[in-house]
């Protein structure tokens, strides 16, 4: 289980979805 692998993912959901995938990609970007 990567949390790289959370906002990896396509961007082919929901807009909600996309907002949580942005805030993980941002996550990971600042935790990196």
């Amino acid at each position: 289980m990567q949390p790289h692998q959370v906002w990896l993912v396509p961007p082919l959901k929901s807009p909600a979805q996309e907002s949580d995938n942005r805030r993980a990609g941002y996550a990971a970007r600042r935790f990196t």
